[in-house]
């Protein structure tokens, strides 16, 4: 229970963002892998090819069980994932204006899912909503 308790806590942290589309927020626009639904993925050099979380089928179905939960749909997202240190105290976090979700190779499960739920709110109704007060954090 205390290890759910600080991987939410980590998750929680590291949300919200702001507009910068010169330079993708630091991250720049190369990615490993494009998925059939658009959904473009860089995981090196985390990651290995034959990683779980390197595998773009993953964050692909797991983009599709968010936007079913929440009853929102939007494009698929840009996903990066990189190792804890590089967001230190975060599980991951959104940027705004491009869209872009990083995430800690640690807990990619839990810290996509809820950065997802940010980039759908901020897609859907422009509000990423940093403050966790929309219901659909805890219901997906």
């Amino acid at each position: 229970m205390r290890t759910l308790t600080l991987v939410v806590l980590l998750v929680m942290a590291g949300c919200g963002g702001s507009s910068d589309d010169t330079n993708n927020h630091g991250y720049g626009y190369q990615f490993d892998v494009m998925g059939t639904s658009g959904l473009q993925l860089r995981y090196s050099p985390t990651l290995n090819a034959g990683d779980y979380y390197a595998d773009i089928a993953f964050y692909e179905s797991e983009f599709e069980r968010v936007q079913a939960c929440t009853g929102i749909s939007a494009p698929a997202p840009f996903v990066i994932v990189v190792k804890p240190e590089q967001l230190p105290d975060h599980g991951g976090y959104y940027y705004s204006g491009p869209a872009l979700i990083v995430v800690d190779d640690f807990i990619a499960l839990s810290a996509f899912r809820h950065e997802a739920i940010h980039y759908l709110l901020d897609y859907s109704t422009g509000d990423l909503d940093p403050g966790h007060l929309s219901p659909l954090f805890s219901r997906c």
